[in-house]
């Protein structure tokens, strides 16, 4: 027969060095605290509604726990509060993690022209429809941006990012105007009016 204290030294090895890897284990994020912030622009053409994850539950300016794959299925709702048919559309979603370090990414509707010159993957005439005024459209960070992001932070930082500010960067109308930072201009390279 074994003794009380051999069976639990057998149970306390077996438990130790056998154990099965949890999501934690496997997965070495951990959920922390994160805020995002809708930043508003003068004149937006556009103004974000909501946002949303597949994982988590997201509030302007509220807390919520979750690891960094809460991006993965992020998706903006925005909103034309301008009086022209909107055709394309660029958020700029900027992180920053508790030592400081910034990173950022872009959500994009329609053919819409990149921060650093022409986005070749929108080259060709956009499939989605215009965006009408008063109504509004879902802008969803694809795999390639939301890989990137993810990437780039960890090749660069090993503190989580937690702090999130969200804000339009570029608005094209379907009259030929487009907006950028609180003006509206009639063409790339046109000035301002």
């Amino acid at each position: 027969m074994l003794r009380t204290s051999s069976l639990l030294t057998i149970l306390f090895l077996s438990t130790t060095c056998f154990t099965i890897p949890t999501k934690a284990d496997t997965h070495p994020e951990q959920s922390v605290e994160k805020v995002v912030e809708f930043v508003s622009i003068k004149d937006e053409p556009v103004k974000i509604v909501s946002i949303s994850s597949t994982t988590a539950k997201i509030e302007n300016r509220k807390s919520f726990i979750a690891d960094e794959t809460w991006m993965d299925g992020l998706s903006v709702r925005v909103k034309n509060i301008s009086d022209q048919a909107v055709v394309g559309i660029s958020l700029f979603l900027c992180g920053t993690t508790s030592d400081g370090e910034r990173f950022a990414t872009y959500l994009k509707y329609g053919a819409v022209e990149d921060e650093y010159g022409f986005d070749e993957t929108n080259s060709l005439p956009s499939s989605e429809p215009e965006v009408e005024p008063s109504s509004e459209v879902e802008l969803e960070l694809d795999k390639r941006h939301y890989e990137a992001f993810l990437k780039t932070k960890k090749a660069l930082s090993k503190q989580e990012v937690v702090n999130f500010k969200i804000q339009l960067s570029l608005v094209q109308l379907k009259d030929g105007r487009y907006w950028k930072a609180g003006v509206y201009f009639r063409a790339p390279g046109e000035e301002a009016f």
